[in-house]
């Protein structure tokens, strides 16, 4: 499937789902995924912590290495919580700067002992990585999270993955002109 120039930033809260969908968006298009997660744990390694915004950092990285993906005519895969609306519309920002559109896939996850279940079964974190995110995490994030309301899809993981990479690709397909 090759479709024309697009940003696609994923949001939910973690164990919804969204480095999944991700990658099989970034397979499909073909396009690279930027994973806020694995730039943080990289800049753990390096000694950055959270003491030093290293979160803030990653998403920053995210966001350089999308720009220059968009700025070399390709379409980029950014996974991240993006929990904020503000960070939701950075990423809009990015894409119209561009002249790409910007595909907005929400991940949830709407049976609460499934994706306790999903969080504690996950796999070790990333080496470097230095906060493993437990359902208590989840929980206290919630009050934080600012849901997307206008996200092109929403996708549950309640679904089989399949069915959710499905619906993506047709949507994907659909902006084709």
């Amino acid at each position: 499937m090759t479709l024309a120039q697009v940003l696609v930033a994923m949001t939910g809260l973690p164990g919804t789902g969204k480095s999944a969908l991700a990658d099989a968006v970034g397979r499909a298009l073909p396009a690279p995924v930027f994973s806020v997660d694995p730039l943080e744990a990289t800049l753990n390694r390096a000694g950055i912590t959270r003491e030093h915004r290293s979160g803030h950092a990653a998403y920053d990285l995210a966001a350089t290495l999308a720009r220059a993906q968009l700025g070399a005519d390709q379409s980029a895969v950014v996974d991240a919580v993006n929990a904020h609306g503000s960070l939701r519309t950075w990423w809009m920002d990015i894409a119209r700067s561009h002249g790409v559109p910007m595909v907005t896939l929400a991940t949830i996850c709407s049976d609460s002992a499934l994706h306790r279940q999903r969080l504690e079964q996950r796999a070790p974190t990333l080496e470097g990585f230095l906060y493993d995110v437990s359902w208590d995490d989840v929980q206290a994030g919630m009050g934080d999270y600012e849901p997307a309301t206008d996200a092109d899809l929403v996708l549950d993981a309640v679904d089989p993955l399949e069915d959710n990479i499905a619906r993506v690709l047709r949507h994907l397909a659909s902006l084709d002109p």
